[in-house]
């Protein structure tokens, strides 16, 4: 932590990040542009705290399909996985969905960061059901 203090000393070109694996207390208010927490740690409300204080939030190390959408769906500001390709997609899949689909995404939020039990390669056929039937709606109002 010293060392953020001393890089943020030398001049305000210098950007810093605390990395964080766990803590006690708030760490919206620690020293540094952004934070770089574990992805497990990660809910909405740490990441709307640390916008609000102008910190980006990154997350890590993240190679799975359901934590992307979870971490996207909150608004982190970076994620950092061993599977760029991967994260490529989800980023160009999300680019395509409609309103409809992006609250369908968001409801499922917790089903997606806890897994409720359910294999993670069926979250998108049911969550693909579920949109089909809220099209169908839209097309009918």
């Amino acid at each position: 932590y010293g060392g953020i203090q001393r890089a943020r000393a030398a001049g305000p070109e210098f950007r810093t990040a605390t990395i964080v694996t766990s803590s006690i207390g708030d760490i919206t208010q620690l020293e540094g542009d952004l934070l770089s927490v574990s992805a497990k740690a990660l809910r909405r409300n740490l990441v709307d705290a640390a916008h609000r204080k102008g910190l980006e939030v990154h997350a890590w190390t993240v190679n799975d399909v359901p934590t992307m959408n979870f971490l996207i769906g909150i608004g982190v500001d970076n994620i950092i996985t061993d599977d760029p390709a991967l994260l490529r997609e989800v980023l160009e899949e999300r680019a395509t969905l409609s309103n409809a689909e992006k609250t369908l995404l968001r409801l499922a939020e917790p089903r997606l960061r806890r897994g409720d039990g359910v294999p993670p390669h069926t979250l998108v056929p049911r969550f693909l059901q579920l949109s089909t039937q809220v099209q169908r709606m839209e097309g009918e109002a």
